[in-house]
């Protein structure tokens, strides 16, 4: 069933003795070339009111899921940097993720802890677990730190120079 028709019967069962006109008046206005954009009233923290407008879903953007590819194993130590990128790339794709990597970075004063240079956007950032996941490592923000690509592509585990505490 199309929005607009979920909608309009809403506003017809809540006011079944009300006329089509008025419930247009109500819960529709023109904006721009949509003559029946539906809206409602908001107050903000001082009780001003304010109108609040519906999104259109035309509008909203397509995200794809990426698959995970078929020979991966999250539980194998091979496929653990796989994991890695693809848990940070999608960390970088949504609100929540972007806060835990902005507080990563701000817990490290910016830097990486293993060759105590500067992560900015140019350098690029890889998660990486200190405890790998695959070997029963926490998710949470203690275990995680945020290193240069090239960093994280070394062989030999690194180091933890500069880790500070947990306050930013």
């Amino acid at each position: 069933m199309p929005i607009f028709t979920s909608l309009w019967q809403c506003a017809r069962r809540r006011h079944q003795r009300k006329s089509h006109g008025w419930l247009k008046k109500k819960y529709f206005e023109r904006q721009g070339h949509n003559n029946w954009r539906f809206f409602g009233e908001s107050c903000d923290k001082e009780g001003t009111p304010h109108i609040v407008w519906l999104l259109l879903a035309s509008r909203t953007p397509i995200q794809r899921h990426v698959k995970v590819k078929s020979e991966a194993n999250p539980y194998h130590p091979a496929y653990e940097t796989y994991f890695e990128k693809r848990e940070g790339d999608h960390m970088a794709d949504t609100f929540r993720g972007t806060r835990s990597l902005r507080f990563l970075w701000f817990l490290q004063r910016g830097f990486c802890p293993v060759c105590n240079l500067k992560i900015t956007r140019i350098t690029g950032w890889r998660l990486h677990y200190r405890v790998p996941r695959v070997k029963g490592g926490s998710p949470s923000a203690e275990n995680r730190v945020l290193l240069h690509p090239e960093c994280h592509d070394q062989s030999s585990p690194p180091t933890y120079s500069r880790i500070t505490s947990a306050s930013p």
